[in-house]
């Protein structure tokens, strides 16, 4: 499966442009679904320009000088008390500072720019562990061999060199697209029935089961390290016991056994995706106890078949495995009336683990199609956390 591509900086279009009372140099501007606040009179509606979705992080650049006390990130913001501003819109005559003059009359609408500028998107701090290291530890004796060429191709080919990097190729990360970058999947989707669960604010995590690693053998050595069991951060694969959150939940809840015991007596390859939230994760935000952490599954990857599996089944084999999914929050139908600020209005909500805290947002997926999603963020857990 290929992974989708968030398109940090595009252009896009001014779709609509409206005065703010009192305001003497802003107005309220709509680019695809989001609202944002631009400078009185720069733009007028048809316009292109550069638009920057929040979490973008700009290069320091000239040009993005006035961005500097904010780090050059773009967040959320709130203007005169009540408009909530979600991303940057520029002037599309910024790109002749990052590409030939020649070439920008044939930028269109939709175009992704991200890379010609330079933009990368912002990623919390790593969270600190009982071990931070990403090396493998070497044996002394494998150390001396090392300086043999011949010993490193088989050495690297069992043990990895490091854990950075090598999240699996078979297992697509999991990063839903907000509402307000796909505004057309409203009208595309009129009539259709949607399920929501909710947007946890924690540490994504994937523990999976690969057959054909478990059968990769060199004479009677295992060429995958977790014999085709994996533990995953987002980005990393993590091959052994660390004293990491995603290990200690997998030694918590017995889930290496459990899973590949399922997984040979149903000959399947089985991906389970999900939210680690508790102490120590995300300032703890749900307020569990001291030292107590929880895992919610919200995808289930068939990594032979390389698909979803939809709710139902979902459901069924976490019910098998013993795990709790993501909170499901009940059903809703598109309406050729519904509007972003409807699906927006929805994620407006306290969350189900702590009903004094408000909840990150929601996620949707089609009952009758998975593959079918997006997510809306809550507005207020963005204005409260800085984001």
């Amino acid at each position: 499966m290929v992974e989708i591509k968030r398109k940090l900086a595009s252009i896009q279009k001014i779709i609509s442009i409206t005065d703010v009372n009192g305001a003497d140099f802003i107005q309220e501007s709509t680019v695809l679904g989001w609202t944002l606040c631009v400078k009185k009179d720069e733009f007028k509606v048809g316009d292109l320009c550069v638009f920057f979705e929040i979490d973008s992080i700009l290069p320091e650049h000239p040009i993005f000088e006035f961005m500097k006390p904010r780090k050059y990130r773009v967040k959320t913001a709130k203007f005169r008390k009540s408009i909530i501003s979600q991303g940057l819109a520029l002037p599309i005559h910024i790109m002749e500072a990052f590409m030939s003059p020649h070439d920008i009359p044939n930028l269109k609408e939709g175009d992704d720019v991200t890379e010609v500028i330079g933009v990368i998107k912002y990623e919390p701090p790593v969270q600190k562990t009982n071990n931070g290291s990403t090396k493998v530890p070497i044996n002394p004796v494998a150390k001396w061999f090392l300086q043999f060429a011949w010993f490193r191709l088989i050495y690297f080919s069992i043990i990895p060199k490091k854990t950075k990097g090598n999240f699996p190729k078979f297992i697509p990360k999991t990063d839903e697209v907000r509402i307000q970058s796909m505004p057309s999947i409203l009208q595309k989707n009129i009539g259709k029935e949607f399920y929501i669960t909710e947007k946890l604010d924690g540490t994504s995590a994937t523990f999976f089961y690969y057959n054909k690693l478990a059968k990769r053998n060199i004479f009677r050595l295992h060429i995958d390290k977790g014999k085709g069991f994996g533990v995953c951060s987002r980005n990393l694969r993590l091959p052994t016991p660390d004293g990491s959150y995603w290990w200690d939940i997998v030694e918590k809840f017995n889930i290496k056994e459990t899973l590949t015991n399922y997984c040979k007596e149903n000959n399947v390859s089985l991906a389970i995706q999900g939210e680690i939230i508790g102490s120590a994760i995300q300032k703890n935000k749900y307020k569990l106890k001291q030292g107590q952490r929880v895992f919610r599954v919200y995808n289930i990857w068939d990594i032979t078949n390389q698909c979803y599996l939809p709710f139902a089944e979902r459901e069924a084999l976490c019910n098998a495995l013993d795990m709790t999914m993501v909170p499901y929050l009940g059903t809703f139908s598109i309406e050729e009336s519904t509007t972003i600020k409807d699906i927006i209005k929805l994620s407006m909500r306290f969350s189900t683990y702590n009903n004094q805290m408000v909840a990150e947002g929601i996620v949707c997926r089609r009952i009758d199609n998975d593959k079918i999603s997006f997510k809306a963020i809550n507005p207020k857990f963005l204005l409260k956390n800085d984001e």
